[in-house]
């Protein structure tokens, strides 16, 4: 009997294949007690045989071009939302590994307390950016709070997708501030943290996973343009739900191909 998929965990990953198979092998070892989770690889058009990494041991999605994060994060957004219909959905991207098999129950349950919750980077505790801790204990009751946040993985409930905060925005292209407005936006509605005059609160969680070593994606030039984007998105306060992941209709056609397109096969934890 196939048990329903309650929890959808995304592995975003593009042109690591070294870090997407030590990522994928560890998510499955230590997820394969929970038949209630799905797992599938989300790919930004790597330009190396990913099949041959991912060895059919769970769905493929892939795009017909680089598109960066943005995209591929809201394809995996679009998948667990409308197509598979998740409880939860987990974005990990491929530079992190998992290390407890405590971790799907303990992320699930931070996620339908608050909504919405963000990785404790571990390096939020060093003594450069300890300034920004404001207290909590890490776990799902009481979360870490930082005035800071990563996107390397975060979960969100698939009803705040749907119908509530909606999709990463496409305006922003390549690297920084998407996953940060996003993030912004589901906040602002308490999911996830809290916004007090000249404030704002992340709630966090390190349970279960662990950083790669890995270069930094950081373009200079994207970063500039996202940040021009994050101040003009912010600055307009009807933006609080972005019911499409594509801005016109090339990049609906584009977007809308990619899902249909992609490989799919049995997961492994299904």
């Amino acid at each position: 009997m196939t048990v329903e998929a309650k929890t959808g965990i995304a592995i975003i990953t593009y042109n690591r294949p070294d870090h997407l198979r030590q990522c994928l092998e560890s998510v499955l070892e230590f997820t394969q007690a929970y038949p209630h989770a799905q797992v599938a690889v989300f790919d930004d058009c790597s330009d190396y045989d990913i099949d041959n990494t991912v060895q059919n041991r769970c769905p493929v999605k892939k795009s017909s071009s680089n598109l960066g994060a943005v995209s591929t994060k809201n394809r995996a957004l679009f998948y667990f939302a409308k197509t598979i219909k998740t409880r939860t959905i987990i974005l990990l991207e491929d530079d992190m590994i998992v290390t407890s098999k405590q971790w799907l129950p303990t992320w699930e349950k931070a996620c339908k307390i608050h909504g919405h919750i963000n990785y404790t980077a571990p390096w939020f505790f060093s003594k450069k950016l300890k300034q920004y801790f404001q207290g909590g204990s890490g776990s799902p009751k009481d979360p870490h709070r930082f005035a800071i946040v990563t996107g390397q993985c975060s979960a969100v409930k698939r009803s705040l997708v749907r119908n509530t905060v909606g999709y990463l925005n496409p305006r922003f292209k390549g690297y920084g501030f998407a996953h940060v407005e996003w993030t912004d936006r589901l906040i602002s509605l308490g999911h996830g943290g809290k916004v007090v005059p000249g404030r704002k609160t992340y709630f966090s969680i390190n349970e279960g996973i662990a950083p790669l070593q890995s270069e930094s994606l950081k373009d200079p030039n994207e970063l500039r343009a996202n940040h021009q984007t994050f101040k003009a998105i912010t600055s307009d306060p009807s933006q609080q739900f972005i019911s499409r992941p594509w801005l016109n209709r090339m990049e609906r056609s584009v977007f809308l191909h990619d899902q249909e397109d992609a490989v799919s096969t049995p997961s492994a934890t299904s």
